[in-house]
């Protein structure tokens, strides 16, 4: 398997009292426990929502502090692999975004509400060519997570993959509680009839047995093709994990190509692991 979503950072940086918890070593522990082979980690954000501080704490003092000890840490991880977090106003973006897509890193995560910006933004379009041309695949936050909803309304991404029709677009969480509709709006908007394929479902969270109507309609409408599973950790675990994926072979009921597919296999199809090959990073 190779799972999605593991936020990461220094120990002791989510709870000072449990410093594993949140880490690379923590990761890779579940990681073992669960039979999975790779995974994906986000750099640390440098802040969070004003209400999560009670949680998060970053050390690191600068986003390209975040993501240059990603990088140093993943060479004890292999597997694991980068993605990028850093907010499009920041005035290095380009230059942090490049950078570490070329030392291995795989991705590109984007939290709106924490960046504070609205995703269809014209400001924004250098840095989606960018990714786009970097062969990336950008993950998108959605859902209600603080901040201002109308600037992270999953319908905007219809905006940005039209204005970038290569750019590889992964709607996290399905704008799951409140915006599902309009996630899978997006989804079918862009899909086989439109011979488009660069729009893809994040089901991270998704995977509950209030959501069950929610994935099989993914399923039934988007298919699993298109379907990507992720953990969230540290905020989900080794329990959450083995339930989810016992949900989706028992509840969903995907033959086994499918699973492959939804945990990994597309994925793997959507990254750009001949940069990692090529420079030996990870």
């Amino acid at each position: 398997m190779f799972i999605n979503h593991w936020h990461v950072a220094p120990e002791g940086t989510y709870d000072r009292a449990k410093p594993e918890m949140g880490s690379l070593a923590g990761m890779k522990k579940i990681m073992d426990q669960c039979g999975v082979e790779k995974g994906i980690a986000f750099a640390p954000f440098m802040h969070c929502m004003d209400y999560d501080y009670s949680w998060y704490r970053c050390p690191l003092k600068s986003e390209r502090e975040c993501n240059e000890w990603l990088y140093q840490s993943l060479k004890a991880y292999p597997g694991i692999y980068g993605f990028v977090t850093v907010n499009p106003l920041n005035p290095e973006v380009l230059d942090i975004l490049t950078q570490y897509i070329h030392l291995g890193f795989a991705g590109v995560k984007m939290h709106p509400p924490i960046f504070r910006i609205k995703i269809d933004d014209p400001k924004l379009d250098d840095f989606y060519s960018t990714v786009a041309k970097l062969k990336v695949p950008i993950l998108f936050h959605t859902g209600a997570h603080g901040g201002v909803l109308e600037t992270y309304l999953p319908i905007l991404l219809d905006n940005v993959a039209n204005r970038h029709p290569e750019l590889k677009i992964i709607i996290e969480h399905c704008g799951l509680p409140c915006f599902f509709d309009q996630a899978l709006g997006v989804l079918m908007s862009h899909s086989k009839a439109r011979k488009r394929f660069n729009v893809f479902a994040g089901i991270t969270g998704a995977v509950k047995a209030k959501y069950r109507d929610k994935v099989l309609q993914l399923v039934e409408e988007v298919g699993p093709d298109r379907m990507i599973f992720g953990l969230d950790y540290p905020f989900h675990g080794v329990e959450d994990l083995t339930s989810q994926i016992d949900f989706m072979k028992n509840e969903i009921k995907l033959n086994p190509g499918e699973m492959d597919l939804v945990f990994g296999k597309n994925l793997e199809k959507i990254l750009n692991l001949e940069i990692q090959t090529k420079s030996g990073a990870l």
